[in-house]
């Protein structure tokens, strides 16, 4: 194991097998895992994001969770038991607990709610 301490107060711990951990002044962590994976922590909002290629996962203190793919699509969930989806072209679907499906368009005035069921 080889640790790095710089002179802003930033260490890095790097292992043999390739994992490595970096922890920030400001309390940030960020660690990469040895199969890639990149685990950042956002200390001050209590955020850790996931990093897998061009796939982002967001672990949120309310219990929200977004999921950002390499195409652009997002999905998000919330505590409540209501999601979001964002497709790669902007096309907006929101899920409320009770089912309900509402298909949101963007114009040039606002956005366009369609009840899809």
């Amino acid at each position: 194991a080889c640790q790095t301490i710089f002179t802003n107060g930033t260490r890095k711990l790097l292992l043999p097998n390739g994992y490595s951990q970096v922890s920030f002044p400001n309390g940030d962590t960020k660690e990469i895992l040895a199969d890639g994976r990149i685990l950042y922590h956002y200390a001050g909002s209590d955020i850790t994001q996931i990093t897998k290629g061009q796939k982002e996962t967001f672990f949120f203190s309310n219990s929200q969770l977004e999921c950002h793919s390499e195409d652009g699509s997002k999905e998000i969930y919330f505590a409540d038991d209501s999601a979001k989806f964002i497709s790669a072209s902007g096309m907006e679907y929101n899920i409320l607990p009770d089912g309900q499906i509402y298909r949101v368009t963007k114009n040039a005035g606002g956005g366009i709610i369609d009840t899809i069921n």
